[in-house]
């Protein structure tokens, strides 16, 4: 993995701008990294134009080994990656309904299952250990890497405003809450209830909220 510095980073989705492994010859864009157990790195892949749908790749950095499952994903673009339970999982959130729970030290999938009624999820978080908070659209769910949802709750609006689904993003801070910002509003979410409160006014929408030594 590797990065080109650049003054500006205003188009993160040119190959110039973006961590790209080149070697790897997997999808077109790798919008999502998580880190497993092992210490892999491993890859949310878009395809577009002479292919489509997604691929989960896996990159080692201690021996520049690597490899990917493509047929599951044919299917299936990827909207989210995250590293669960220590670890010892992957969650794949795709554009058509279903997310994936895969095994880190098999590289095989575990289930795959939908929430809310089948929605697409936009992003997920986890809080807890395989315990996580989604959201689609306006609404967000509880649910864990079993399959099992908690419950559902309706936001004030949809968060991130018209940020296209790649730069959208679901940051659990300090406090282990999440944030997003809806409208103008900072928002608050508590991942184990769906419970939310507005916090604080902004100049914008569409933005993105991220931490700092524990500040947003």
């Amino acid at each position: 993995l590797s990065w080109t510095r650049v003054p500006l980073m205003d188009d993160y989705t040119d190959d110039a701008y973006n961590p790209y492994t080149a070697v790897l010859g997997l999808g077109k864009y790798h919008y999502y990294l998580a880190r497993g157990f092992n210490n892999k790195i491993y890859i949310g892949s878009h395809h577009e134009r002479g292919s489509t749908g997604g691929e989960l790749g896996w990159y080692d950095p201690s021996d520049g080994s690597s490899g990917s499952e493509r047929t599951t994903f044919l299917s299936y673009d990827v909207r989210d990656l995250k590293s669960a339970a220590s670890g010892t999982k992957l969650v794949f959130v795709s554009n058509n309904q279903k997310v994936f729970v895969w095994d880190v030290a098999t590289f095989t999938e575990v289930t795959n299952f939908t929430v809310l009624g089948g929605a697409t999820l936009n992003k997920v978080a986890e809080y807890s250990s395989g315990n996580f908070i989604g959201i689609s659209g306006s609404m967000l769910c509880g649910f864990n890497i079993n399959g099992v949802q908690s419950y559902s709750n309706n936001l004030s609006g949809s968060p991130w405003g018209s940020l296209a689904i790649q730069r959208q993003r679901l940051p659990i801070g300090p406090d282990n809450a999440a944030w997003v910002t809806i409208g103008t509003n900072l928002v608050r979410i508590i991942p184990s209830t769906g419970s939310y409160s507005n916090v604080i006014g902004l100049p914008a929408t569409g933005l993105n909220i991220t931490f700092n030594n524990g500040d947003a």
